[in-house]
């Protein structure tokens, strides 16, 4: 069994590997996630999509006119618990810094399609920064398609992920910093979450906000 789970915000149990042979990134996953089955062997493989980066063209940011932030949505109820009222309350900062500096840009990587639509309909203020081209939407180029985390980050200042998530990880791992909203008091059970709060990982919106201003 493989493993690529970043973001665990229900009890493990929910994600046991039940295997003999168990391969995961790093002894952070067998330590805080899958502790509990009597794995005969365990093989930590780092991360296991990075032999893509150097297929990716780095976007010059030092030449681009505009800041840019993106957002990875992560998920809009369809495989964690989030309820889309979280991705409205970061929508909602960043509404805000593109009205209040000009030179922003938002770059967004919705998971999903269909609840992204569903949330430009119910925004005015999403379809007025759409048409004027200040957020844009990254979709992957085909049906079930996506593209990488680290080839949306590449085009992108800072990136900020729903959850403490792969998507958010593997930006980092690409090297552009990158913030994870994240309000499931993962730090409780989570060293990385403990370490990384308001540093990295911000669980209210006042200090992703403040973090993203400074």
């Amino acid at each position: 069994s493989l493993s690529h789970w970043s973001n665990v915000n229900i009890k493990q149990m929910m994600y046991h590997k039940c295997c003999d042979i168990f391969f995961t990134w790093s002894p952070h996953f067998t330590s805080t996630f899958f502790d509990e089955y009597p794995y005969k062997k365990i093989y930590y493989v780092g991360y296991p999509n990075d032999h893509t980066f150097p297929k990716i063209d780095t976007v010059k940011k030092k030449e681009q006119e505009n800041y840019i932030i993106g957002y990875m949505d992560n998920i809009i109820n369809t495989d964690l618990c989030y309820h889309i009222s979280h991705i409205k309350r970061v929508y909602k900062i960043l509404f805000g810094l593109l009205n209040k500096y000009p030179k922003l840009t938002i770059y967004t990587k919705p998971k999903t399609k269909y609840y992204y639509e569903k949330m430009i309909e119910s925004s005015i203020e999403m379809r007025k920064f759409i048409k004027e081209g200040r957020i844009i939407a990254f979709f992957g180029e085909g049906v079930n398609v996506k593209m990488s985390p680290a080839k949306f980050s590449s085009k992108c200042n800072l990136v900020i992920s729903q959850g403490v998530s792969t998507a958010g990880a593997e930006a980092g791992f690409f090297g552009v910093k990158s913030f994870h909203y994240d309000n499931m008091e993962s730090e409780n059970y989570n060293k990385f979450s403990r370490i990384g709060l308001n540093k990295i990982i911000f669980k209210d919106t006042k200090n992703l906000k403040s973090a993203l201003e400074n």
